[in-house]
């Protein structure tokens, strides 16, 4: 795979994971995990509107994974998805998807104001030596509040460097409350995703999306956050959660 378009556009069979969609230590990056379930389930026509996955257990870079995509229900104008990812014969990454008519424009209350994307810096990045997302990803830093406990909160515009779905961009722009989570325990050795959802409000979406992540819950062991998603910060495009697990 090379960054010159999202390698799940045409639902290829099989996905390598190369070190591009992975982070800086190795590990495939869930945001891109969720854009591929995503992927499967629009291959038959249609925008995702929500997405439920569940992560088994982490892929590394250099692993292969097997796709599939099977309707397990439609009416007229929806239809549910079972959706999968298989690293051999063990299920590593899976879910269900709501497919159906676009959804957006939607009602929402006013965006958070922030400044535009050339003016803030680019975030940074607290583990591994590879490229990690930055190599199909751009992300800037628009604000953050990181000495609040649970009140933590960092507002990101977040760019993909590849063509991908509406739908696909926004599962990876969704994908940075173990970011946020890392920035306020510098004890962590890892925050790992083990279940993530995407509702798509809008998926025509400009091409910087303005993200605002904050913490919902927090235990020992797990975090559990919220992601608002505004299409160049100004449309709200989709809303996503995440739980984490911690280890320290």
């Amino acid at each position: 795979m090379t960054p010159t378009g999202w390698p799940a556009a045409a639902l290829p069979e099989e996905l390598l994971a190369a070190p591009e969609l992975c982070s800086g230590d190795g590990w495939f990056f869930g945001g891109w995990g969720l854009g591929l379930l995503a992927d499967a389930a629009r291959a038959g026509g249609g925008t995702v509107t929500d997405l439920h996955a569940s992560f088994f257990r982490p892929v590394t870079v250099g692993d292969t994974l097997t796709v599939r995509s099977e309707v397990i229900g439609a009416g007229r104008t929806l239809r549910h998805c079972r959706v999968d990812a298989y690293v051999g014969e063990e299920r590593v990454l899976g879910g269900t998807a709501v497919v159906g008519p676009p959804p957006g424009p939607a009602e929402a209350p006013p965006p958070p104001v922030v400044p535009p994307p050339g003016d803030c810096p680019e975030r940074t990045y607290l583990s591994g030596p590879g490229p990690g997302v930055r190599a199909l990803l751009d992300v800037r830093i628009a604000g953050q509040r990181l000495d609040a406990g649970i009140g933590s909160r960092v507002l990101l515009w977040v760019r993909t460097k590849v063509p991908a779905a509406g739908e696909v961009r926004l599962a990876a722009a969704s994908d940075h409350i173990p970011y946020l989570v890392r920035l306020t325990d510098d004890r962590l050795i890892r925050a790992s995703t083990v279940s993530a959802s995407l509702r798509v409000c809008d998926a025509d979406v400009d091409e910087w999306i303005l993200v605002d992540i904050g913490l919902v819950a927090r235990t020992p062991r797990t975090a559990v956050g919220r992601a608002t998603l505004w299409s160049a910060g100004t449309r709200l495009a989709g809303v996503a959660e995440q739980t984490t697990y911690l280890k320290r």
